[in-house]
């Protein structure tokens, strides 16, 4: 009953979505750009608190390095695919 509730409200509201993308795409490109600020905005916020809080030094050096890591990792991918 309430899976069944939920795939109606989830098969509406994604027509609507893509109403609105349809009809007014300025819109939908401006509402996907928040998105991405607010995770962005969220991701900080959890690294600042829980990724080595205390030595901000260590955080920022470590994040950097992860960060180039998995730019490695996806570009390794990449030219497997070509």
């Amino acid at each position: 009953m309430i899976v069944s509730k939920l795939r109606k409200f989830l098969t509406r509201y994604l027509k609507a979505v893509h109403a609105l993308e349809k009809k007014h795409p300025t819109l939908n490109a401006f509402l996907i750009l928040i998105a991405f600020v607010f995770i962005w905005r969220g991701i900080w916020g959890l690294l600042d608190t829980y990724f080595f809080p205390d030595n901000q030094t260590l955080s920022y050096a470590l994040s950097a390095l992860i960060g180039f890591g998995l730019l490695l990792l996806d570009d390794f991918k990449l030219d497997e695919v070509n």
